[in-house]
């Protein structure tokens, strides 16, 4: 582990190498889906904080 850099800074380094290795080894068809379904809550999320900060908008 000497030398490693994890990907964020408020990762263990050890926790964040288990996850690389977890992602290294998962199949193509589960890395889409959770890419998927992360961009999908983001979106979410992005549209709360638009509805906060405008009360009055409508959908279009």
């Amino acid at each position: 582990m000497l030398g490693y850099k994890p990907q964020s800074s408020d990762t263990h380094p050890e926790i964040d190498k288990f996850l690389m290795q977890a992602f290294r080894f998962m199949p193509t068809w589960k890395k889409a889906h959770l890419t998927n379904e992360a961009t999908k809550a983001i979106q979410q999320w992005a549209i709360i904080g638009i509805r906060n900060q405008n009360p009055n908008a409508t959908p279009e």
